[in-house]
């Protein structure tokens, strides 16, 4: 228990370092709005609007994962079962995600399955799909290929995100899902947390030539449900 206090503690000083440049970035920012000094133009102004709101949405996320985190560490993570589809989801983080996969010219694509239906949380499925996504495409080189697929085995669902610029040595497999490796900060580990309060399971493999897979894998809602 007191490795796994200690762990936590070295992670939330890692979070609390990592929330001190955005919000040096905002307090520079409004200190320069209000200061009548640098008449700034109306596309200026703009311009800074837009950087105060881009570093406030990356604390919020920050302060989020903080949140998810103790309550990972806890054994107490909110999760709110319905039966859901879960192609549905899928293609609604593949529609989040399209934007900044365009923005680096990578071609995503989804291919669902047809019945899909699973007891789940939608707003956690949706925070994992967008998290392996955007994983994906910010570890992806400009002009590669992001592929989404859902099928059904053995009584699960298993979605599979691939992208084939992203290939990972055995010693980065070993450690993917663990804080602030593989650049992904929080967003993987929470992610795999995610996935076993729903009783399913995460893997994640690379080979080379064909880039590295996210499979996840959750339970069906039994059809008397």
């Amino acid at each position: 228990m007191e490795d796994k206090s200690k762990s936590l503690d070295a992670v939330l000083a890692k979070v609390a370092h990592e929330l001190r440049t955005p919000l040096a970035v905002v307090h520079t920012t409004t200190n320069m709005l209000l200061n009548p000094k640098y008449q700034l133009t109306k596309e200026q102004v703009r311009d800074q609007h837009e950087r105060i709101r881009r570093n406030a949405e990356l604390m919020n996320r920050l302060i989020g994962e903080i949140s998810d985190l103790a309550q990972l560490h806890a054994g107490t993570l909110a999760i709110d079962i319905k039966s859901i589809d879960v192609d549905d989801v899928l293609r609604d983080a593949v529609t989040a995600s399209s934007s900044a996969a365009s923005d680096k010219e990578i071609a995503l694509t989804c291919h669902a399955a047809s019945r899909t239906q699973a007891l789940a949380d939608r707003t956690r499925l949706l925070q994992l799909f967008q998290t392996l996504m955007h994983h994906a495409i910010t570890s992806s080189a400009s002009g590669s290929r992001i592929s989404v697929h859902s099928k059904l085995h053995d009584g699960q669902v298993q979605v599979e995100i691939t992208g084939s610029g992203l290939e990972l040595s055995a010693e980065d497999l070993s450690n993917v899902f663990a804080p602030w490796r593989n650049g992904s900060g929080l967003g993987l580990f929470i992610g795999k947390g995610i996935v076993e309060a729903h009783g399913g399971q995460i893997a994640c493999s690379s080979q080379p030539g064909a880039g590295t897979t996210f499979q996840v894998s959750l339970p069906l809602t039994p059809l008397s449900a």
